[in-house]
């Protein structure tokens, strides 16, 4: 998940959280501290029993009306989660835990901070949304990210200080997992300034450790080390996370070694990069041979990605194609671009691919292509980048998040019914696929079930004080939620508008290029200079359990990515 949809995508939750309707409207009966416990009690004793919505009742009462006693209050909120929980209310739950967390000086964790924590964390695992407490953590006045930590101390201990008794209990070790891990994360989507901090947190969480938590950060210290160009080390612990004992029932595992093999891929290919940009500055030193090795190991590591699986097989074919390039292995490139074209992903949005197909034909000579590509590719994404931009306009209108999200449902509705869109398919089909959108639909989803679960309830629990105010935490929430959902579109738009401006510069000035080029061919020709074709040798690189096939026109299933397209190059000399 991106860091700015990860800012934003609870921020809605925690600004209801400050606002008057989560700190519950005062009632003009208040309770003594005699009516406070013995309320208190009976509510426990009513939980002990499974009676979740007669105590819920009866603990909303103490935190509407409990001013009396703060100590029994607070419990009360606590209590009162926990009921909300195990009515399956779960986010409407979480305004509770969070404000006792709000509320804890910075200096002085207690034990109901511990518990709320605790109870923040079970709610994010129940409803699977990790952006929750990962935005949430990062607003808690004692978690803040300005704290400094010791650096000669446990980061876990010293933010929450649990007490002995604590620590010796067996779930201390798994809750220390969770928390290292969520704090780990939410410091490294912060970006590099907090790389080594986050990093202090990640390194704690032990194998034993529930839901692919030390997978994960295993994951995340890779993609560190990557970012702050340690690619060698960065390898090395994608490679841990590639020998983990996989389970076929457990998808998440295997989704996370898939995205450590794309990982070991990349790294390989900016290793072979940063070597060919240093032979360009030093050629006796770095060789040709060098980076060349490190295409070809990167082009095997692209090969190891499980074909079967969709997500990344549209990205491999385009990378490796890229890859082929830079190692001027052009008929592999085009065969690859070749596979793109292909039923099996119309959907994708890949405005790079006839970029790519342009400067291949532009390497070779071939200027006519060159330009009938680069004519084609202007025809078909200037007008898109037109509606893009007008698209992008609407957020100088009122409401305009929510003009974003009806707009995108609108479009969705006319794909899925196979009528015409005013946006390509591919480009709906990324909006779809962003993480924040799918993060804020699933909320939505889930807020309507609570919803649903509010009004099946009985009508004395129903049209009671916390009925009536449950419900109207949802409708706000579902307000919010429905908002962020096209700040995150506006984003995401935002974002291709950008990608595809940059690939309408490029190609204009291949288009400039190729014609300054013709002319210079022109030009020796005038002057009565021999010109003879170069002849562009090609060297097939492949491991031996691979067969490549040449491109008749037909696209089968199992030849995806081992096609080729021969290309003479026409340069003169």
């Amino acid at each position: 998940m991106t860091c700015s949809s990860l800012r934003w995508l609870w921020a809605g939750i925690l600004a209801l959280t400050l606002m008057a309707g989560w700190t519950l409207p005062a009632s003009a009966q208040t309770m003594t501290r005699t009516e406070i416990k013995r309320q208190y009690r009976k509510a426990i004793l009513l939980m002990r029993r499974d009676r979740y919505e007669r105590a819920s009742q009866l603990l909303f009462d103490i935190v509407e009306n409990g001013a009396e006693s703060p100590k029994y209050q607070r419990r009360a909120r606590l209590r009162l989660a926990r009921s909300l929980f195990e009515q399956k209310l779960h986010l409407v739950a979480i305004s509770n835990v969070v404000t006792i967390m709000l509320n804890t000086p910075a200096n002085r964790p207690s034990g109901i901070f511990r518990s709320a924590l605790r109870g923040l964390i079970q709610i994010a695992e129940t409803i699977g949304d990790e952006s929750l407490i990962i935005t949430t953590l990062r607003r808690i006045p004692r978690l803040r990210s300005n704290i400094k930590l010791p650096p000669d101390q446990d980061p876990v201990r010293f933010l929450l200080r649990p007490r002995p008794k604590d620590r010796r209990k067996s779930s201390w070790g798994q809750f220390r997992n969770s928390f290292a891990y969520f704090m780990g994360r939410s410091l490294f989507t912060l970006g590099p300034r907090y790389f080594k901090r986050s990093h202090r947190f990640l390194k704690l969480v032990k194998p034993n450790a529930k839901n692919n938590y030390y997978a994960k950060s295993l994951y995340l210290r890779a993609v560190m080390a990557a970012w702050v160009g340690k690619l060698i080390r960065s390898n090395q612990r994608f490679r841990k996370v590639l020998a983990l004992k996989s389970n076929k029932k457990d998808p998440v595992l295997a989704r996370i070694q898939m995205e450590a093999q794309y990982g070991v891929s990349r790294n390989f290919y900016a290793q072979a990069r940063i070597a060919q940009l240093r032979n360009q500055g030093n050629p006796k030193k770095f060789t040709k041979k060098a980076y060349m090795k490190l295409y070809k190991r990167a082009l095997i590591e692209y090969n190891r990605i499980p074909k079967k699986r969709k997500i990344y097989q549209d990205k491999m074919l385009f990378e490796t194609a890229y890859t082929y390039f830079m190692m001027e292995q052009y008929h592999f490139a085009l065969g690859q671009l070749i596979a793109l074209n292909s039923p099996y992903y119309k959907t994708g949005f890949f405005p790079e691919l006839d970029i790519l197909r342009a400067l291949i034909y532009f390497r070779t000579c071939k200027y006519e292509s060159t330009k009938e590509t680069v004519t084609k590719f202007l025809a078909q994404y200037q007008p898109l980048n037109k509606r893009l931009k007008t698209l992008l306009s609407y957020r100088k209108t009122k409401k305009w998040r929510a003009q974003y999200y009806d707009y995108y449902k609108r479009q969705k509705k006319l794909l899925e019914a196979k009528k015409k869109t005013e946006i390509p398919a591919s480009v709906i089909t990324v909006l779809e696929r962003s993480k924040s959108l799918v993060n804020y639909e699933a909320l939505m989803r889930k807020i309507e079930e609570e919803r649903s679960l509010i009004r099946g309830k009985s009508s004395s629990w129903r049209e009671s004080n916390i009925g009536k105010q449950m419900l109207r935490r949802v409708v706000r929430l579902l307000g919010i939620l429905r908002s962020q959902a096209g700040s995150g579109l506006y984003r995401s738009l935002r974002e291709i508008s950008r990608a595809v401006g940059k690939q309408l510069n490029q190609a204009r000035f291949i288009q400039l290029e190729t014609l300054q080029n013709q002319k210079k061919e022109l030009e020796r020709f005038a002057e009565g200079g021999g010109i003879e074709q170069d002849e562009i040798r090609y060297t097939i690189v492949t491991e031996q359990n691979y067969i490549y096939w040449p491109f008749q026109g037909e696209y089968w299933r199992d030849e995806i990515g081992h096609y080729r397209q021969f290309i003479q190059g026409e340069c003169k000399r």
